[in-house]
């Protein structure tokens, strides 16, 4: 077998064809790895025929299975960061006014003229050293609301830049120190041997305190790898999508404390396509946009709808740290260094942009409380529905669940049934248990009264959760996008729960760790399995029921699962959304469990998946009827223990399944 990677494009075309004569280099198969596969659209092909005038001409498509074969894996940029596999990113679009800068420039001497450091140079530059600082970010939406930026305001250290000319890229190494004394830039281009090259990536890899930059051309699209580079930037247009995807796949390596990989494309825009950036989006200037877009496009399918673009960040330097360029370089004005921006488009390359919506969720919450507690006010049938809600929530989880509490529960389920629903389609709220079937008929009349109209705007953000549902195929995969939701959207957005009772979850790995080391010690010490009778499994915070989730995906419950599930697994949790997702979670879970047990050779010891929903009383421990504190999140396992001593079993309420 021949492996082919994805430098085979870079380097000598010769040794390209030879690897491909079975006479030179005899292959039964030929595998290729490529994040750029090399196809040729029917334009393209058009092209090439007229231009062979007549000769015959043989193209190698990667997309021809007759001569490449059926392709066998794909993982693409989205699915790639959504793993934690790759850093996600953020494209950045520095811009400066053209005419602000025309009448500073318009002062230089004769001798700083024939430096011919044009507008367009000058604004780059010093856009893109402002990009790197990361000066007063804010996010800006369509409608020009700005939003503070507060994810990821750490100044970047590590950058590379691509000019399309060695001249250029000369060029700006030259001029930039008058631009900025704290950024160093240093130059390489393809003429460089591999020496001096290898010394200028150690150089930029290594840990120093200053921001370092290097400036190339015609090189380092392919074969280098540091993980810790901040970001990419593109001074010029560049035609290559290969080159492109490749430079970006530069910045988005994953390395310790990482968030964001960045993309920077520095322009110089006048007044007019700063206001109307949707316009703006169709000029020339955008091309450089376009063509980095376009480029990841063919990587990930968030990069498609143009309008996204109109949701920028913008970052508004001030003139801090400024101060101390000395007289006699180009730049002394601080306010020069005052009028760049920058703006990053809100969405894309952005795979989990929920915690952007995570301030829009909590205000829309405090809405829809205030919209529910004046129906209850003001109508009787509402009155009555809430009611009967809220005692189905004292009876069957806490007597001591006040009124603010059970309107805060039901603003909150309006706002994430459409994530549920994404997440598990054939879940039906009305059927799944007591407090369910009463919150869905109040939430079903509070509707009626118009209270939809509060979460239109969260419609992108349902539609970005559906699309992640779609792809989220496999049981850790599931259980990753729930608690993405948590780390990224719930702790922001009910901020009051979370300062009061925090949360905090165990990454999958961690989780699926502890699961195997407990097995592995039960039978290595006491000759037990987790499946066994008489094991008790109690998860004292249960949050979104992850820990109980994956002990049913281990298998390790396999041959006593419906024993186990309604004698054996406890959970406590002291949040009433938590524990309403973990509630969910655990029985979907265990009821897909049960119906793939059906056709292997355990199903007989599962019983009938059928009439399962009839006689399936999952035993949470939940907080008692009467607890000494309400807030205490040991109470449950205090009463636990002293009923096991006291050798009586406790069954709480049922936890019905839905039926599929």
């Amino acid at each position: 077998m021949q492996k082919l990677d994805e430098q085979w494009n870079a380097k000598d075309i010769s040794v390209w064809q030879k690897t491909h004569d079975n006479t030179l280099l005899k292959a039964k198969y030929r595998l290729y790895l490529t994040a750029t596969p090399r196809i040729y659209s029917s334009k393209a092909k058009d092209e090439l025929g007229k231009k062979s005038k007549g000769k015959d001409l043989l193209l190698f498509s990667m997309d021809d299975e007759t001569l490449f074969g059926k392709e066998i894996y794909e993982l693409k940029f989205s699915k790639a960061i959504s793993e934690k596999l790759l850093s996600d990113f953020r494209v950045v679009i520095s811009y400066i006014r053209e005419e602000y800068l025309a009448e500073y420039l318009g002062k230089l001497t004769k001798a700083q003229e024939n430096s011919k450091l044009t507008i367009e140079n000058a604004g780059k530059m010093i856009s893109f050293a402002n990009a790197l600082n990361k000066i007063n970010m804010s996010f800006v939406d369509e409608n020009g609301i700005h939003e503070a930026y507060k994810d990821d305001t750490k100044p970047m250290k590590k950058a590379v830049v691509y000019h399309s000319s060695i001249r250029n890229s000369k060029f700006v190494t030259e001029k930039f120190p008058k631009i900025s004394r704290n950024i160093i830039l240093r130059h390489i281009d393809g003429t460089h041997n591999a020496y001096k090259k290898a010394e200028q990536l150690f150089w930029l890899s290594d840990n120093g305190d200053e921001c370092r930059v290097l400036s190339n051309a015609k090189c380092l699209t392919e074969g280098i790898d540091v993980p810790s580079l901040d970001a990419v930037c593109f001074f010029d247009k560049r035609d290559s999508m290969v080159d492109i995807v490749q430079a970006v796949g530069r910045a988005i390596r994953k390395s310790e404390g990482k968030k964001y990989g960045y993309i920077i494309l520095p322009l110089v825009l006048s007044d007019e396509e700063i206001k109307n950036y949707d316009k703006t989006l169709k000029g020339d200037k955008f091309k450089i946009v376009w063509h980095t877009l376009k480029a990841l496009r063919s990587h990930d399918e968030r990069l498609i709808d143009e309008a996204r673009i109109a949701e920028v960040v913008s970052l508004l330097t001030d003139s801090s740290g400024i101060t101390e360029l000395p007289e006699a370089t180009l730049f002394t004005l601080e306010e020069l260094f005052n009028e760049m921006k920058n703006a990053v488009p809100k969405n894309l390359g952005d795979l989990q942009y929920w915690e952007n919506y995570a301030s829009k969720v909590g205000d829309i919450m405090q809405k829809l409380m205030l919209r529910i507690q004046a129906l209850l006010d003001s109508s009787s049938a509402i009155q009555k529905l809430f009611a009967t809600f809220c005692k189905a929530l004292q009876s069957n989880l806490n007597a001591s669940f006040n009124e603010s509490e059970a309107i805060a529960l039901v603003a909150q389920h309006i706002i994430t049934k459409p994530i549920f629903t994404c997440i598990f389609p054939s879940l039906d709220f009305a059927t799944f248990d007591k407090v369910s079937a009463e919150l869905e008929k109040l939430h079903s009349k509070l509707l009626e009264q118009g209270l939809s109209a509060e979460t239109q705007t969260l419609e992108k953000f349902y539609t970005s959760v559906q699309e992640s549902a779609h792809y989220a195929r496999s049981d850790k995969s599931k259980q990753n996008l729930i608690k993405n939701l948590y780390d990224t959207l719930f702790k922001e957005a009910f901020k009051k729960t979370q300062e009061k009772l925090g949360i905090v979850y165990t990454p999958i790995e961690g989780v699926d760790f502890i699961i195997h080391s407990t097995q592995y010690l039960l039978q290595k010490h006491f000759g037990k399995s987790l499946g066994d009778r008489h094991i008790h499994i109690a998860d004292p915070f249960v949050g979104t029921g992850t820990f109980i989730t994956r002990l049913i995906q281990s298998g390790y419950l396999d041959s006593n699962l419906e024993s186990k599930f309604t004698k054996e697994l406890w959970a406590n949790e002291i949040t009433l959304l938590g524990y309403y997702i973990a509630q969910i979670n655990i029985a979907t879970t265990y009821h897909e469990r049960l119906v793939a047990l059906g056709d292997s050779d355990l199903g007989e010891q599962c019983g009938s998946v059928v009439d399962f929903v009839k006689g399936t009383n999952a035993k949470f421990a939940n907080l008692p009827q009467n607890p000494q504190s309400s807030h205490s999140p040991t109470a449950n396992l205090r009463i636990l223990e002293e009923e096991k001593q006291a050798g009586r079993e406790n069954t709480p309420p049922p936890l019905r399944i839905p039926r599929w």
